[in-house]
């Protein structure tokens, strides 16, 4: 008997396993509605806004549905064919194109299609599959009308009814395979509806640029992250850095914790994203837990947190927050250089100390990444800086400017253009007249004549005067009052270029608008009397150096006396 029963049982056993992996591989037409699901969503206030079908193409609750369904949906539920509901949690990839949205929903475990591995051909026998909760509804008999390419994918017209209340189900083989999802057919009079190889809403990914992506950005449910570790984590940096829906970006930090627990650098970019919205608590918190359970990432979250700090008392000094002081950015800092001695550090450590006024420290600091990746028209300018408020030599000050200038790109650009302009006042300081007003006319080139103001132009003429530059001088002095009018003291400077090169008649004018503008200006009086006397006006010249002797002109005197004679 045992010889008849042994493979009795072996037989038992087979078909057992066979049953259990049969669902999977190729379910009965019976089976394929379990994995069609209702959709409905709703926008930001909770409006209904759309409903209709998708179906489950994945274990774990991934499906794919039209994209139309859920265009400016903040929330979509759906319900499966056991009538149990299910919030759609992710957007796994979305495609305004080609209609389709790639989803999951809330779900563990879930009936779904397998997606077949080739084409339908015209003529082909398949079936399409309506939402239903009646165990009883059967499939609709579908015939390939026409197949065609739609990029890279298949595109039918079936024989179905092209109906809205079919549109988003699963077209599917007599194998239990689907082979593409429906699509309403728009052309006028069709009677068949159209269909999209359902490969093309499983190739819906999210990948570092999807912070951009219009269609995902469409849809306002939460975007799921790129599956691999790196990707996701440039995507992460990039959609922190976007500043667009905070909470959003803070769900998608959670996501990448929980996905990736052990990666340091995601709690000190979740700090990054938590300090710029003012949650400095989080952030000190983020940054805690790499300090203490990360220790080879130690220097990393000290001079994270010391930038953190810096970007606070600089930038946003009110309200104070607990000890965010100089004192501790400075600390972090020198934390994060005794760990590991990098450039990057240096460089945070030297903008602490030149807040702190540490100026003699920040000069060496500054001046000690020279040579290393962190040498930069930055760290010469702070440099500069930082010797000219300890007293430093004036040219050796100029040297230090001189060396951020030649780092700047060429031709000269906006990034550059701040250190051109502090050198230009460097020059000034040094008396290089004519090469400061050669830095402040390459600095216009790179800003553009309409991103600058009146105080430009009055600086400007400042060197051509003292370049005896006049005509440039004339020049920016007259675009100085063209921007602002109203101030008394380019009015006076233009009297008194007109009375250095003997024009004393625009002069005069000069001199009376400002006088004008600010009746108790005592130089406005003076630069008239001078004027008048030169035009032989000796009468009208005195009456006005003697109001500028009564509003304070302390050379008054001198010009009553010349014209007195």
């Amino acid at each position: 008997m045992n010889h008849l029963t042994t493979p009795f049982r072996k037989a038992a056993t087979l078909l057992f396993l066979l049953a259990a992996i049969l669902p999977a591989l190729a379910a009965g037409p019976g089976d394929w509605r379990k994995a069609v699901i209702s959709i409905t969503t709703y926008d930001t206030d909770g409006k209904l806004i759309h409903s209709g079908n998708g179906f489950f193409v994945g274990e774990g609750g991934e499906a794919v549905a039209s994209y139309a369904l859920f265009a400016g949906a903040a929330k979509a539920v759906v319900i499966d064919a056991s009538g149990k509901k299910h919030d759609v949690t992710r957007i796994l990839g979305a495609s305004q194109n080609y209609d389709l949205v790639r989803f999951h929903a809330d779900t563990d475990k879930n009936d779904w299609l397998p997606i077949a591995t080739a084409d339908a051909a015209q003529g082909a026998q398949l079936s399409v599959v309506p939402y239903s909760v009646d165990k009883k509804s059967t499939p609709l008999a579908a015939t390939v009308d026409e197949a065609s390419k739609f990029d890279n994918y298949a595109y039918y017209t079936l024989t179905a009814e092209n109906a809205e209340r079919l549109a988003g189900c699963p077209v599917v083989t007599a194998g239990g395979e689907v082979v593409a999802i429906t699509q309403l057919n728009v052309s006028p009079g069709a009677k068949g509806i159209c269909a999209i190889d359902v490969q093309a809403a499983k190739d819906l990914h999210v990948n570092t640029l999807s912070y951009m992506n219009k269609d995902l950005q469409g849809i306002h449910i939460q975007t799921a992250l790129p599956e691999k570790e790196e990707d996701a984590l440039s995507y992460l940096y990039m959609f922190s850095m976007s500043r667009r829906d905070s909470a959003a970006c803070a769900a998608a930090f959670d996501d990448f914790i929980q996905a990736f627990p052990h990666n340091a650098s995601a709690y000190l970019q979740r700090a990054e994203f938590y300090a710029l919205h003012a949650d400095y608590a989080r952030a000190e918190t983020d940054i805690r837990h790499v300090t203490e359970n990360h220790k080879d990432k130690a220097a990393q979250a000290h001079y994270t947190l010391s930038k953190l700090v810096y970007d606070k008392i600089v930038n946003h000094p009110q309200p104070p927050y607990k000890d965010w002081t100089a004192e501790k950015a400075l600390a972090e800092a020198e934390a994060a250089c005794a760990t590991s001695d990098q450039p990057l550090y240096r460089l945070q450590l030297g903008y602490c100390q030149f807040v702190l006024k540490q100026y003699e420290k920040a000069y060496e600091t500054f001046l000690s990444l020279a040579g290393t990746d962190m040498e930069s028209s930055e760290a010469y300018y702070y440099a500069a800086r930082s010797l000219e408020m300890s007293g430093g030599d004036s040219l050796r000050v100029l040297a230090l400017a001189d060396s951020a200038v030649a780092r700047c790109e060429r031709p000269l650009t906006a990034a550059g253009a701040p250190f051109v302009l502090a050198r230009a006042g460097y020059r000034m300081r040094c008396g290089l007249y004519r090469e400061a007003a050669a830095d402040y006319s390459d600095y216009e080139s790179a800003i553009g004549s309409r991103n600058l103001n009146a105080h430009f132009y009055y600086l400007r003429q400042q060197a051509e005067l003292n370049g005896r530059m006049y005509q440039q001088a004339l020049d920016d002095i007259d675009k100085a009052i063209s921007l602002e009018a109203d101030e008394p003291l380019y009015h006076l400077e233009r009297a008194a270029l007109m009375l250095r090169v003997g024009e004393n008649e625009e002069a005069l004018r000069s001199a009376q608008q400002a006088q004008k503008l600010s009746p108790d200006n005592a130089d406005a009086y003076l630069f008239a009397g001078l004027a008048l006397g030169e035009l032989g006006k000796k009468s009208q010249a005195l009456e006005a150096l003697n109001q500028a002797k009564a509003k304070g002109a302390p050379d008054a005197d001198a010009y009553i006396e010349r014209y007195s004679k």
